[in-house]
């Protein structure tokens, strides 16, 4: 799961973070847009493991 999600935060610039710190990018996002914490790295997720 950690490949597709950090793949997918490089894709727009975001890099070099630890893992607790994407973790922590990526629940925020889902917050800030309304999203159920874990629903929006699990979307990044499934969409970057087709992609693949």
């Amino acid at each position: 799961m950690e490949v597709h999600l950090r793949a997918s935060a490089a894709d727009t610039g975001v890099s070099g973070l630890r893992y607790e710190q994407l973790r922590t990018v990526y629940e925020e996002t889902a917050a800030d847009l309304r999203h159920e914490r874990g629903g929006l790295k699990h979307a990044v997720w499934r969409f970057t493991s087709q992609a693949m």
